[in-house]
C-alpha cells in the first residue's frame, strides 16, 4: 500500500526562499525521498509582494546538463531521467490578493522498480491578463507571463548510496594577462545517485615536500552526465618552485576520494 509522506516547508533544512520581482516562494529545492511504489508531497508557499492582484502558474519541464554546464530547457516528459511524469501540482494555476500568501502542493508518485535518482524543474510564473482592448492591438494571447521562479525538484530513493565519481582528467589551460593559471578538469558521475562534490587542487612541493590545498570548487553531479570544469590557480598564491598537481574529488565520507594528476610538473617562476 502507497503511503503518503508530508514533507513541510517550515523544516530549517528547506526553509529556502528567492525573490523574484514582486513575488517570493520557498522552498526552491524539492528533494523527494519516496521509495518505488511510495508517495510524498511537498508544500510550496507563494507570497505575493505586489499592491495588485497577482495570478501565478506553475509548470513543469524537464532540462539536461552538457558537459560545460550550460543548461537546456527541454519538453516535460522528454529526458531519460526525467520525473516529470511522476509529478501532480495542485493548484496549478491560482490569485493572490496584495501581501498575502498561499501554498500549492507539490506531489510525486514513484513507479514501482526505479531504484535511481530522477529529476526536473518547476516554474513558478506571474501571470499577466490583457484586456480585450490589449489583445485585439497586439493579436497575440490573452495572457502574457512576466516573470518567474524556478524550482529544483530532485527525487533519490531513501537509503540508495551507489554514488560513484571518477576525475578523468586535468589539463592546464592558458594563463591570462594578470598571470593567473587554469586548469580544464573533466569529471564523470558512473553512479545513479544526484551526488555533491566538493572538488580542489593540491599543490606538492617537489623540493620540500609541502602540500597545499587551493580554494574548492562545489558542484551538483546528476547520473551519468561528464563535466568539464575550468579551476583558477591565482597568481602568487603558490610560492615559486616546482610542483605536482592533482585534483581531488571529495563526495562524502563514506566514499573514497576521486583524483587525477596533471602530467608533468607544474613551476612557479620567480
Amino acid at each position: 500500500m502507497k503511503t503518503l509522506l508530508i514533507l513541510s516547508l517550515f523544516s530549517f533544512l528547506f526553509n529556502l526562499h528567492t525573490n523574484s520581482q514582486d513575488f517570493e516562494v520557498s522552498p526552491v529545492l524539492l528533494n523527494f525521498t519516496a521509495l518505488p511504489g511510495d508517495i510524498q508531497q511537498y508544500e510550496v508557499r507563494v507570497k505575493n509582494h505586489a499592491s495588485t492582484i497577482n495570478s501565478f502558474k506553475v509548470e513543469i519541464t524537464d532540462y539536461i546538463i552538457d558537459v560545460n554546464g550550460n543548461k537546456l530547457i527541454m519538453p516535460k516528459n522528454t529526458t531519460r531521467n526525467s520525473c516529470a511524469g511522476w509529478l501532480s501540482v495542485e493548484p496549478q494555476v491560482f490569485e493572490l490578493v496584495p501581501n498575502s500568501d498561499g501554498i500549492f502542493k507539490v506531489t510525486i508518485s514513484v513507479p514501482e522498480g526505479v531504484m535511481e535518482s530522477r529529476w526536473c524543474e518547476l516554474s513558478v510564473l506571474s501571470v499577466k491578463e490583457r484586456t480585450s482592448f490589449e489583445a485585439d492591438i497586439s493579436m497575440a494571447a490573452s495572457i502574457v507571463l512576466s516573470g518567474g521562479i524556478i524550482l529544483k525538484v530532485y527525487q533519490t530513493p531513501k537509503g540508495l548510496d551507489d554514488k560513484k565519481i571518477v576525475a578523468k582528467s586535468i589539463i592546464e589551460q592558458e594563463s591570462d594577462l594578470e598571470g593567473n593559471r587554469y586548469l580544464s578538469v573533466m569529471i564523470e558521475n558512473t553512479g545513479v545517485v544526484i551526488t555533491d562534490c566538493k572538488i580542489y587542487i593540491v599543490a606538492a612541493n617537489i623540493d620540500n615536500m609541502e602540500e597545499f590545498n587551493l580554494e574548492p570548487v562545489f558542484l551538483t553531479m546528476m547520473p551519468g552526465t561528464t563535466r568539464t570544469i575550468v579551476m583558477k590557480i591565482p597568481r602568487n598564491v603558490l610560492l615559486p618552485g616546482t610542483y605536482d598537481l592533482s585534483v581531488m574529488v571529495d563526495y562524502g565520507k563514506k566514499f573514497p576520494l576521486a583524483g587525477t594528476r596533471l602530467k608533468g610538473n607544474f613551476i612557479v617562476l620567480p
